[in-house]
């Protein structure tokens, strides 16, 4: 089993290591990738037994990875205090026979020998967001152009289609990933004159509606993901947040556990209205 781990970190430096070579690191041991600890809070009932549930949260992850050097003790010890740069943000990639998913981390502590010849390194991170991601992202067309050729390709004489129209106005997107509730991107695009698109999950009946006018070659991007729930127009060549322009009963929209159904509306101009549904599987250990 090969088991391999890299860190990107804000500013795009990137240390990779793995259980096999020094690279400049050797992986040794690696601790909070494969459990998940939740908070259940309860209270007790009086003269009757057991208690009542209030709530269960799933609490923040913490990872600790020990590795070894055996040469150019400086220059590693350099390297690292870059990658794990205090009050920074970083992508941790665990890969594990060919599958890689990925965690977003805060560095908490280094602690590196200063003796010996074979020299021990721990990294402590946290993870405010306790589930790793999907390397991919699933993509749900809910009104698209669908291409019918591909290049090379010979055109007919008599003239070919080269595109058709998808329209589902509602759609079921599935979540089967270990979170309850799971961010999604949507993105409306417009082909011609739209006003106030809108997504509707059918099921919680909540809703969110962005009173904005749309030209062709204008979007609105509309992120539902914890900790960025922002909205997006981009315009004229120019991007900005628009979070003042929801509606007022707007809600967020996250992906519930199994079914959802997704409805997609305008004021006006549906018909020029393109929508996709962005989002990534999370898991609850590696």
């Amino acid at each position: 089993m090969r088991r391999r781990v890299e860190f990107v970190n804000e500013d795009n430096l990137i240390l990779s290591a793995d259980y096999n070579q020094y690279s400049p690191v050797r992986l040794l041991k690696i601790e909070g990738v494969t459990a998940i600890t939740n908070s259940v809070v309860t209270t007790d009932n009086s003269m009757i037994d057991g208690s009542t549930h209030q709530g269960t949260t799933t609490k923040e992850r913490h990872i600790e990875l020990t590795f070894e050097m055996f040469e150019n003790y400086k220059q590693i010890r350099d390297i690292l205090y870059l990658v794990f740069k205090p009050k920074t943000t970083g992508t941790f990639y665990y890969t594990e026979n060919g599958e890689t998913r990925r965690i977003q981390y805060e560095p908490e502590d280094i602690d590196i020998d200063n003796e010996g010849v074979v020299r021990n390194i721990v990294v402590s991170l946290k993870c405010t967001d306790p589930y790793f991601e999907a390397l991919d992202e699933t993509v749900v067309d809910m009104a698209a152009w669908d291409a019918l050729f591909e290049f090379e390709h010979e055109f007919l004489e008599e003239g070919e289609e080269l595109a058709t129209r998808i329209a589902e106005i509602i759609k079921e997107v599935p979540n089967e990933s270990a979170a309850k509730n799971l961010g999604i991107t949507v993105q409306f695009t417009a082909e011609g004159p739209v006003f106030a698109p809108a997504i509707y999950h059918l099921e919680s009946g909540d809703f969110a509606r962005v009173a904005v006018d749309l030209m062709a070659g204008d979007s609105v991007v509309y992120t539902t993901h914890t900790n960025n729930k922002k909205v997006f127009l981009f315009q004229g060549g120019e991007k900005r947040e628009v979070n003042e322009l929801l509606d007022e009963d707007s809600e967020f929209i996250q992906l519930g556990p199994k079914k959802n159904t997704l409805k997609y509306d305008a004021d006006s101009g549906i018909e020029y209205l393109n929508v996709q549904i962005i989002y990534r599987f999370k898991f609850a250990g590696v």
